[in-house]
């Protein structure tokens, strides 16, 4: 199975640094046309499934790639992170540097932790049926736990290197984890 990943579309709370997290920010104008853009990336491809975050940002995302070809399942498990006290705040707010050498399974701010993403994510892996090609509509910090998820040496690097732009799709041939 080939599964495409993608990040939604820019909003105004990504060019003002702020963390989104689960507030349902909608796209900006920019992240509307990043997502009609990213139709030229994907348009060969027959998807046996479409998944997105219920967060708007992602759903309208995957409305507008996917041009009403079709449904789209929207499923809790691809939700963003929840940044808890952080959700709202820029990151010149907060200590950026401590947040992000946070270990996996502790909490620097009432935030959900990466393993608890990373297990989410393996929720969400294990229950994908056998089919050809899967798109995925979610976020930044759910792409980091997902790939955490395939893969667990990726637990010993930077997390944080890991980084998807908005609206860039990764091909992921799940044979190669499975």
């Amino acid at each position: 199975m080939n599964l495409y990943l993608m990040r939604h579309g820019q909003t105004d709370w990504n060019i003002e640094r702020r963390a989104q997290g689960r507030t349902d920010i909608p796209l900006n104008e920019t992240g509307i046309k990043q997502a009609k853009e990213a139709i030229d990336k994907i348009k060969d491809i027959t998807f046996d499934l479409v998944y997105s975050s219920p967060l708007q940002r992602a759903l309208k995302t995957a409305e507008i790639v996917t041009e009403g070809k079709y449904p789209i399942v929207v499923d809790d498990l691809l939700i963003e992170r929840s940044f808890g006290d952080l959700e709202g705040k820029s990151v010149d707010e907060f200590d950026l540097k401590a947040f992000l050498s946070t270990p996996l399974d502790k909490s620097y701010n009432k935030e959900e932790t990466n393993q608890h993403m990373i297990d989410r994510a393996k929720k969400f892996i294990d229950k994908l049926p056998e089919v050809n090609n899967v798109l995925v509509v979610t976020h930044g910090a759910y792409y980091r736990a997902f790939m955490m998820a395939l893969d667990e040496s990726l637990k010993n690097g930077d997390y944080n290197s890991l980084y998807l732009k908005n609206c860039e799709v990764v091909k992921i041939e799940m044979e190669k984890y499975r």
